[in-house]
């Protein structure tokens, strides 16, 4: 069983409960081939958009690749926070930290390793660091895991995606068998 040294009482808050900001990550153009062909200018069109959008509700913090940053700003707005971060990937859900509350209020970031779906896509190195340096940025605690697991492999009510889930750092792990600490009717990490 995979268990983290973390306060008491600590909680993953649902989807649905009010949160301080979103998470992003700008469209770049690093895997442009693999991901967004001709179509990533249309990618950062709708990003901004949504970036926009949301930051009319709550705060949106952007991370974008040091070189990509200034057409970020131009094309988010001054509403959007923007951070030079090195990304390979613009999906956050999956490569940010997992944030979680403890009973005191703090939030934490719990960290997995990233290994960009499998070894599906190359280069991820920046990727696989994102979680760790957004955790700094926010301030978090930070609280790094042995498992290789991106954010969207936990789903609806915490049950966590057993295809997506693996033990150690590398890309050829077995399985971890279900049912898994971190899957349950309420998502809760085990106190430490």
């Amino acid at each position: 069983m995979v268990r983290l040294t973390m306060p008491a009482g600590v909680r993953l808050p649902g989807e649905t409960v009010p949160h301080e900001r979103m998470l992003m990550a700008w469209p770049t153009a690093t895997r442009k081939d693999a991901l967004w062909q001709d179509a990533l200018d249309e990618a950062r069109a709708v990003y901004a958009l949504v970036a926009r959008v949301i930051a009319a509700q709550e705060p949106v913090l952007m991370v974008a690749n040091p070189d990509e940053v200034d057409e970020a700003v131009t094309r988010c707005g001054p509403s959007v926070e923007m951070v030079p971060l090195e990304v390979d990937d613009s999906w956050m859900r999956d490569i940010g930290p997992l944030v979680v509350r403890a009973r005191d209020g703090r939030r934490h970031a719990v960290l997995f390793h990233f290994n960009a779906w499998g070894e599906k896509y190359e280069p991820y190195a920046a990727d696989a660091r994102v979680a760790e340096r957004m955790a700094a940025i926010l301030e978090f605690p930070a609280h790094q895991t042995p498992l290789v697991l991106e954010g969207g492999a936990i789903a609806d009510r915490c049950r966590v995606e057993d295809h997506q889930v693996r033990e150690g750092a590398g890309p050829h792990h077995a399985a971890i068998p279900q049912p898994h600490p971190l899957s349950g009717e309420r998502c809760h990490l085990a106190d430490g």
